[in-house]
């Protein structure tokens, strides 16, 4: 799996590509903890190049949304933090429709 990572205005964009699972969860959470170590918690994951993500992959974007503080807004009135997935193919919103995982994250399909 490869991930990109951008940032633009405290918004941070991880291309995903490749295929989330039990060898490239860790890593991506690796990459990840960086990240919200330095203050990171405005995030959109693209998943457009994306083809698999298996239960491991799960537990990453679990694990992400927790650590994210997307509870109230900030004193310009904006969110404090938020996880959002843009371009989720059908399979993988299958996958989380199946685990329950779409009723609590912001997915945008393709």
């Amino acid at each position: 799996m490869e991930f990109k990572k951008t940032e633009n205005s405290g918004v941070v964009t991880y291309k995903l590509s490749g295929r989330l699972d039990t060898q490239s969860a860790p890593d991506f959470q690796d990459v990840l903890d960086v990240g919200f170590d330095s203050g990171e918690n405005k995030i959109i994951l693209d998943c457009k190049n994306l083809e698999y993500m298996s239960s491991a992959g799960l537990r990453t974007i679990l694990y992400a949304k927790k650590c994210i503080d997307d509870d109230g807004m900030d004193e310009n009135g904006m969110p404090r933090g938020f996880l959002k997935l843009t371009n989720v193919s059908d399979e993988i919103i299958e996958v989380f429709d199946m685990t329950g995982f779409s009723e609590f994250l912001s997915v945008n399909e393709d």
